[in-house]
């Protein structure tokens, strides 16, 4: 057996962005065996950056070791930092549940968990998903690869008080481009699959306000994260950059301010992480 260990980047956290070599037919043909081969020992390492000005336990650097923990004919699942937790958002996603692949597809099913920004509103819900796919070396430029909606209820504690809330979600993936060369990471890969995941979330609550109730907008439907993700034909992910976060109605805080319920918490909340792969393991 020969293990090959390549360095991608020397300098992390380079701001780059994929800048040219676009497949003209839009479609790389191929299959995602040439695309993404899995073997027991591979593995990648990531550097992380986590910005935020707003909440100060997300501002951080870190690695991320993720590694093959198991293959059952096309389905396998990653780990992360001995069994750990990833501390990319993207990597969060794909060590969470079990991916599966076809001729042409890389698909996860998981168990999505609400961003991390969300414990400050009490959301703790995961999100189940199924089948989505996240590569798919048959669709067009643009085209949306998954889409899944749902809603469940729940309550909300708001300094003491249970609110009754209901959340909508939309969860979907798109392809975005295809390149036959690309610049990342200041590395250049060769076949580069360029897509974006996107979360989008509603919140509303039930408010009892003496002789009446009232229905209250918690959260507008938003983006609350929204990740841009690359993979490499015969490397894998190469890096992934996301934006979570969320701002609160105003309907809500003028309601809590006219019932006198102070609000603990940050009406608007950002946080940035960059995955970017700096080593990796070929088998």
């Amino acid at each position: 057996m020969t293990v090959t260990l390549v360095s991608c980047n020397d300098e992390a956290y380079e701001s780059d962005s994929a800048t040219s070599g676009n497949n003209p037919s839009d479609t790389p043909g191929g299959s995602t065996e040439e695309f993404l081969t899995i073997g027991e020992q591979r593995f990648w390492i990531y550097d992380v950056q986590s910005n935020s000005q707003d909440l100060p336990d997300m501002d951080f650097m870190a690695q991320d070791s993720v590694y093959v923990a198991s293959i059952s004919g096309a389905s396998f699942t990653l780990s992360a930092n001995d069994d750990g937790i990833a501390n990319g958002s993207m990597n969060g996603i794909i060590t969470n549940g079990t991916l599966s692949t076809t001729a042409t597809t890389i698909s996860v099913e998981a168990d999505l968990e609400l961003p991390d920004t969300f414990s400050n509103l009490g959301l703790d819900n995961n999100l189940e998903i199924s089948n989505m796919l996240l590569l798919d070396l048959e669709a067009n430029n643009n085209d949306i690869m998954f889409v899944q909606e749902a809603n469940f209820s729940e309550n909300l504690d708001i300094e003491g008080t249970q609110i009754p809330i209901q959340v909508n979600y939309e969860l979907t993936t798109k392809k975005v481009n295809f390149y036959d060369s690309v610049t990342l990471n200041g590395s250049e890969y060769n076949n580069v699959f360029e897509g974006i995941l996107s979360l989008s979330l509603s919140v509303s609550g039930t408010f009892n306000l003496g002789l009446f109730t009232q229905n209250v907008a918690i959260l507008e439907p938003q983006n609350i994260l929204e990740t841009n993700y690359f993979y490499a034909e015969q490397v894998g992910l190469v890096r992934a950059e996301s934006t979570q976060g969320f701002n609160l109605s105003s309907q809500l805080t003028a309601l809590l301010q006219l019932v006198n319920i102070p609000l603990n918490l940050p009406t608007s909340v950002t946080v940035e992480n960059i995955e970017e792969l700096v080593d990796y393991y070929v088998e």
